[in-house]
This record gives structure tokens, C-alpha cells and sequence, in this order.
């Protein structure tokens, strides 16, 4: 299974991904996006918002072929 990862704000500055160019990622089974992170070493810790093809979405939801995954840090105060 392939999926998109996006990430934005200093996000795409501390790791290998990018809003505008997403990073192709292979999973195999059933995977999750806690499993996209942990792949692309990306913290729980800097993740303030998960989207899976345009909606809130948490670690644990289950992923399928060809989703985009978008993660956003917690800015401003978040």
C-alpha cells in the first residue's frame, strides 16, 4: 500500500516531508498513520493535527491505498 505524506510549517523544516511535494511512503498490512509518523521519524510530540484525505484524523486510524496523510504542528499556541 502506498500513501502521501504532507507536512506543514516547521514540520517540512525539521523533517523529510513537504506540503507542496508529498513523500511517497509503502506500507504493508494494515497500517496507521502512527505508522506513517514513526516511518518518516516524525514525533508524536510535534504533531498537533493529523488529516487523512482532508479530514481530523487521530494516530490510530487505520490507512488505505493512496490516502494523504497532512500533519500540522502546534503554532501560535496551539
Amino acid at each position: 500500500m502506498k500513501v502521501q505524506l504532507k507536512c506543514l510549517s516547521s514540520l517540512s523544516k525539521e523533517y523529510d516531508c513537504d506540503y507542496h511535494i508529498p513523500t511517497s511512503i509503502n506500507l504493508t498490512g494494515n497500517s496507521s498513520v502512527k505508522n506513517v509518523m514513526d516511518l518518516a521519524g516524525v514525533r508524536s510530540k510535534d504533531v498537533k493535527i493529523i488529516f487523512v484525505n482532508g479530514k481530523l484524523a487521530e494516530p490510530g486510524n487505520q490507512l488505505s491505498n493512496n490516502d494523504t496523510v497532512t500533519l500540522v504542528p502546534a503554532v501560535g499556541g496551539m
